[in-house]
């Protein structure tokens, strides 16, 4: 009879030993069950993709966005003389509600949004225009952003005014504008 330290070695895996899969070439992946076997049916890439939606359709989604946060812009924004002959630093964050679904299936840039491209729009709209009112400008970097990338379901814009022109006791004033896509 062999030793209590010994009984039931001969069932254990030999940590050198290679998976069957492995040794195939194959490396373990979502396309594999724990036994390194491809689903069957179809060709593998086909079934990666049913897969993949599967597996994306499976977990319930309860928020989806992309956020650009603290994008720092400088303007001519304000009501009294001063702010618009003098400027001042905005601090901004552009929210996108957005169905990432067909993204996370395809890893395609197309199926999501491009924040290069949001970026310079954003840029393009608080350089191009004046605005007495952050509301306005908000307002405008919304439409702006909807109008660019139709698929989005809402965007929300946020502006901070970091300097104000009375004295005070707090840090910022912040403006909160989200606009809903018709398409949604």
């Amino acid at each position: 009879m062999l030793p209590v330290s010994h009984r039931g070695a001969r069932y254990r895996r030999d940590p050198r030993r290679r998976f069957r899969s492995e040794r195939r070439g194959v490396l373990p992946s979502v396309d594999h069950d724990r036994h390194g076997h491809r689903p069957r049916g179809g060709a593998p890439a086909r079934n990666a993709r049913r897969a993949s939606r599967e597996r994306v359709r499976r977990f319930p989604v309860l928020e989806e966005k992309i956020t650009l946060k603290g994008i720092t812009v400088f303007g001519y924004y304000g009501v009294s003389p001063m702010e618009r002959e003098i400027g001042q630093k905005l601090e901004l964050d552009v929210e996108f509600h957005h169905d990432f679904t067909k993204a996370c299936v395809t890893d395609a840039l197309e199926d999501t949004v491009n924040y290069e491209r949001a970026y310079a729009k954003v840029m393009e709209t608080v350089e191009g225009n004046r605005f007495n009112l952050l509301e306005t400008l908000a307002d405008a970097i919304c439409r702006a952003l909807i109008e660019q990338f139709p698929a989005v379901r809402s965007v929300r814009t946020t502006v901070r005014k970091l300097t104000l022109p009375f004295p005070n006791a707090m840090s910022h004033v912040e403006v909160v504008v989200e606009r809903t896509s018709r398409e949604s």
